[in-house]
């Protein structure tokens, strides 16, 4: 007679009955039922394969209903024992790929950037040939470049644009990030090759690429035998026949100026600056600007060599108005138009208004009609047509800026600044600030001229 210790073992072992039990279970898609079996039958007859073939597919049909039913933690605990069981099989690490994707899609989603950068490498690592799954991390990759280089972390920015172009090379957001930073680190051969890398993979033109590219190649000529000084979150190039000295002397014109704009607009720059001191007609051969100019800025601050040996008021209004702009610049890129730019610029050289002769200049300019519509004054200034009254662009633009300032109030301007930050475009923030539309808005500045520098 058999123990009845040992009869209940041999009742309770995995047989080949077991496997049709579970099989059966399978067929008609109960799996919750048939995966406990199969597990218990290749745990007795671990060689077998036909029983671990069955548990694999057994989990990855479940995985899939899982999956289906929006559970991916399910789905992955499936995968993962499916992976345990079968840890070489290549459609099991396709599938822990796309779970890790969906994953990290759905943290990205909640805000959690880094916990999705982590799920898409670790889907990368399981499946680098799913090219969806690659542009997905690679535009993740350059949406962290971009935080990064709006925190002025430009070495953090391109580690993570290089990671984009090793997840997907023709992401072209790259590329021009890329570009865009070792131009401004004066790292010309690098700035051109992704440059052109971004105008090969682009099926239409790139808004002033070629113009980039071109400026790219006069200063890389001009800038050979330059010199570089950095301080204080700002560089200076210059030639070395230049007095260093200088830049050092105009150093804490520089800091004040960008604290200066930190004030008005409620705003911390973090930004680097580049100054570019040019000798000789260096500063025309690089920068196009036109003859009335004493400085430019185009992504960097250019100034005549000439200039910083003026005197010192002179010297300290260009510099405020230049940084201004490199600062609006940082705040709200491509928003905001070129006579508020250079309102705000004006605004904060100092010399806010001279009413002996800007007042009196726009005064009669309103009694003759002939303003300029600030709509037609949206693009950057230097390249206005030769026949514009530039100092009437100018003297409207302060005009502006000034009219804002003392009847709304300066922290109207801070408030202007962060409309355009959100987005908004021109019209929408002069309507949110002064409740009226660009004409209106100008016909009140227009009237107030009138109204207290006219009687």
């Amino acid at each position: 007679m058999i123990p009845l210790l040992l009869s209940a073992m041999l009742l309770s072992a995995p047989s080949a009955s077991t496997l049709e039990t579970a099989r059966g279970y399978a067929a008609v898609q109960n799996f919750d039922s048939a995966i406990p079996l199969f597990e218990a039958y290749i745990a007795d007859f671990p060689e077998t394969v036909e029983g671990r073939e069955l548990l694999v597919s057994s989990l990855r049909l479940r995985a899939g209903r899982a999956f289906t039913a929006g559970n991916i933690t399910s789905a992955i605990r499936d995968i993962t024992r499916a992976m345990q069981v079968e840890p070489n099989l290549e459609i099991l690490k396709k599938d822990f790929a796309v779970l890790n994707a969906v994953t990290g899609q759905k943290l990205l989603e909640s805000g959690d950037t880094e916990g999705a950068r982590d799920l898409f490498k670790k889907a990368i690592t399981f499946d680098s040939t799913n090219l969806s799954i690659r542009r997905i991390a690679s535009n993740l990759e350059v949406k962290v470049g971009d935080a990064y280089m709006s925190e002025n972390r430009p070495m953090n920015a391109i580690f993570a644009y290089r990671s984009a172009l090793e997840n997907d090379s023709t992401n072209i957001q790259a590329h021009l990030a890329l570009g865009q930073i070792y131009y401004s680190r004066e790292e010309f051969e690098l700035a051109k090759h992704h440059l052109r890398s971004a105008r090969e993979l682009s099926s239409s033109a790139i808004r002033g690429l070629d113009e980039l590219m071109l400026k790219i190649e006069k200063e890389e000529s001009v800038s050979k035998n330059y010199q570089t000084i950095e301080a204080s979150n700002f560089v200076v190039r210059f030639e070395g026949a230049w007095k260093p000295e200088l830049f050092y002397q105009a150093l804490p014109i520089l800091e004040e100026a960008r604290e200066r704009a930190g004030r008005l607009f409620e705003r911390t720059s973090r930004k680097q600056i580049t100054i570019i001191i040019y000798s000789g007609d260096g500063y025309q051969r690089s920068s196009e600007a036109p003859d009335w100019s004493a400085g430019i800025y185009d992504g960097k601050i250019r100034l005549r060599e000439g200039e910083l040996l003026r005197d010192p008021r002179y010297l300290t209004k260009i510099i405020r108005h230049e940084v201004t702009h490199a600062m609006i610049e940082e705040l709200a890129p491509e928003k905001i138009p070129a006579w508020l730019h250079e309102g705000f610029s004006r605004y904060l050289e100092g010399e806010r208004w001279d009413p002996l002769t800007d007042a009196s200049y726009l005064v009669n300019a309103i009694k003759d009609r002939r303003t300029i519509l600030f709509s037609d004054l949206a693009k950057p200034f230097a390249s206005l047509p030769g026949n514009t009254d530039i100092r009437l662009a100018y003297v409207e633009a302060g005009a502006a800026v000034k009219f804002l300032a003392e009847n709304f109030g300066e922290h109207s301007l801070a408030d202007m600044m962060t409309l355009f930050s959100a987005g908004r475009n021109t019209e929408q923030v002069i309507d949110s600030i002064t409740f009226c539309d660009l004409n209106l808005f100008q016909k009140r500045v227009e009237d107030w001229v009138i109204w207290e520098y006219a009687r």
